[in-house]
């Protein structure tokens, strides 16, 4: 009798242990979640949750099997942190169909910058760094100067510093805005870029989490670095330069890249990815894959990948 009621205590004890487990982490998440929201350390899209629902399932069908002991325990915590992300993201990606990712900058009350450097007709390369926190990027070419842009909302602030050494530019742009107000409204932190057309341009990119689309085919662009945790980034590219080098390093991210048919192209990719992810890709290595046009083409571009994806696509169009 006395060892019974031994296990129906144990019983009850698990049960609300894994029950203050299931709520205990589902509101640390999600609070966290909204802080690093508002704080704009996470300012990311949040589509890829909704890729993940079968967990839902699986993690249910565990807590069933397994009703008793410290497993059941663990997968409560991991079911409240799942479910808490779910949330988030479904709220998240709610609101940013309300407020568009790339609008015209017409955020009420918000700081704005703009900048606007003037373009020698004697600069034939460029050499530029962002580095910036978290936010939105929209890059692009078409400017008359070297360099115009926007930046606008209540996290913008940037450092916009341009030097020109004979026939090269070199333009840092530094993000120098580190405060926000939790009590506050939206917290935005947009970038609007476009550069010109005529110099052969040399990019990285140093970002926390971004949500970017950097259209880059009207440019030359010779290379092209990104680093960045957790983002969603968009790029295309031309046919103008000879040889283009990319070196991409993420965090757990969406990542899509259009190049030209007409450019060989080749990916050496050292994350785990399949060769789903490059549809129109030849596999020449265990890390190594080309286009069929790549020995014979007299343009290439050359793709180095290194990081955690989420999802990684490659995609080839006519122009």
């Amino acid at each position: 009798m006395h060892f019974s009621s031994i296990i129906q205590k144990n019983k009850r004890v698990n049960k609300m242990k894994s029950g203050q487990l299931f709520w205990g982490v589902f509101f640390l998440t999600l609070g966290g979640l909204f802080l690093m929201t508002r704080a704009d350390i996470i300012n990311s899209d949040f589509n890829f949750v909704f890729d993940l629902w079968p967990f839902f399932f699986i993690l249910w069908g565990v807590m069933v099997i397994f009703k008793d002991g410290v497993l059941k325990a663990v997968v409560s915590a991991i079911f409240g942190l799942f479910v808490a992300l779910m949330i988030f993201g479904f709220a998240y990606n709610i609101y940013d169909q309300v407020y568009p990712e790339f609008d015209d900058f017409d955020y009420k009350g918000n700081y704005s910058e703009n900048y606007y450097q003037e373009f020698d007709s004697n600069i034939t390369s460029a050499r530029m760094t962002i580095s910036t926190g978290a936010g939105r990027l929209n890059l692009e070419g078409g400017s008359t100067g070297l360099i115009s842009g926007d930046a606008k909302g209540n996290l913008a602030g940037y450092d916009f510093l341009v030097n020109t050494y004979d026939s090269t530019a070199e333009i840092d742009i530094d993000y120098e805005n580190n405060h926000f107000n939790i009590f506050h409204g939206d917290t935005k932190n947009d970038l609007l870029l476009k550069l010109n057309n005529k110099p052969s341009w040399d990019i990285t990119l140093n970002a926390g989490a971004i949500n970017g689309k950097l259209d880059l085919s009207d440019l030359s662009i010779s290379r092209l670095e990104l680093n960045t945790g957790a983002s969603k980034l968009y790029v295309k590219l031309g046919d103008i330069a000879a040889l283009t080098d990319i070196n991409v390093e993420m965090g757990a991210t969406s990542f899509e890249l259009q190049v030209p048919s007409n450019v060989g192209c080749k990916i050496t990719a050292e994350s785990v990815l399949s060769s789903n992810d490059f549809k129109d890709f030849i596999k020449k290595g265990k890390h190594t894959y080309e286009t069929e046009n790549y020995d014979s083409a007299a343009k290439k571009i050359n793709i180095s990948i290194n990081g955690g994806f989420t999802s990684f696509d490659v995609r080839r169009y006519s122009k």
